[in-house]
Order: C-alpha cells, then structure tokens, then sequence
C-alpha cells in the first residue's frame, strides 16, 4: 500500500517535503530482493535493506510503483 506525502509530513523526526517520495507499507518481500538497499533509511532509521522492513513503512519513489487492478477471478471459480 501506498500513501501519498503531505507538505506537513516527517520522516525520522524532520519535515520531509514531497520530492518524488511516496510512503510505502511493506507487507512481503520476494526473496531474490531482501537485500535490496533502500535509497532511504527505515522508519526507526536503522533498516538498510528491504527485507529489513518488512510489517513497516518506508519511502519509495514514485516513478518505481505502480499500481494494477487485481487479478479477475476465472469464470469458474465465481460463486
């Protein structure tokens, strides 16, 4: 999921301003990219990787999501 910054918004305790940023839960990792190092730190500034921050929310740039409607179920598995 994704949520969209506001002018007002802080990031490790300082105002971070709208860059091109996104604020990004993170639910699950595949693991071929756990060790993807994040371009920002993690919420708690500690986390440095991607599968550092899963169950939490990190910044993500904006022109790396995207957004796709789910899958439809097939015909056959509709009630």
């Amino acid at each position: 999921m994704a949520e969209k910054l506001t002018p007002e918004a802080t990031f490790l305790g300082g105002k971070f301003s709208d860059n091109g940023y996104a604020k990004v839960g993170v639910d699950r990792v595949l693991d071929t990219w756990e060790d993807l190092e994040l371009d920002v730190q993690g919420l708690d500034g500690e986390e440095t990787t991607l599968g550092a921050v899963v169950h939490g929310w990190i910044l993500w740039l904006k022109s790396h999501i995207k957004i796709t409607e789910p899958a439809s179920p097939p015909p056959s598995a509709m009630p």
